[in-house]
């Protein structure tokens, strides 16, 4: 699990454990429309940390597509469901903590996405990371927290 040992404020409340343990969905199943059986997957409920930053997947663009002129113009006028990347995050640190805290705030809620994972490729440390981590010389956990 990446990161499980060295930042578990970042990922715990995933439940990693539970989710490769395949506990991706609620315990209570809802019979849809058509009449089969479906299981809704899980919630975070609750986070354990501010410091929480999972990988996410959002929707950014509204959801229509219009084929005339007058819904394209509309549609210039709609802002999109996800808000835009604070760009004066850049390097590295705390970028996906005020990401995550941006939707949290704007009413997102969070799931567990079953059967699907990501791979972190390790790579050597950046220069931004190096510097990062140099609380010594630098003050940029100070000025940030």
């Amino acid at each position: 699990v990446f990161q499980g040992q060295v930042n578990w404020e970042g990922h715990h409340s995933t439940n990693s454990k539970g989710w490769l343990k395949e506990r991706w969905y609620e315990s209570n199943e809802i019979i849809l429309r058509n009449g089969t059986v479906s299981k809704p997957i899980k919630k975070v409920e609750c986070f354990d940390s501010l410091r929480y930053e999972p990988y996410v997947v959002l929707r950014w663009c509204p959801h229509a597509s219009p084929s005339t002129t007058e819904k394209n113009q509309e549609r210039k006028k709609q802002r999109p469901l996800a808000p835009y990347y604070d760009e004066r995050f850049y390097g590295y640190g705390k970028n996906k903590i005020e990401m995550i805290s941006h939707l949290r705030l704007l009413g997102y809620q969070f799931s567990i996405l079953p059967r699907g994972f990501i791979v972190h490729n390790p790579h050597p440390e950046s220069l931004a990371k190096k510097t990062w981590l140099d609380v010594k010389d630098y003050k940029l956990h100070e000025n940030m927290d």
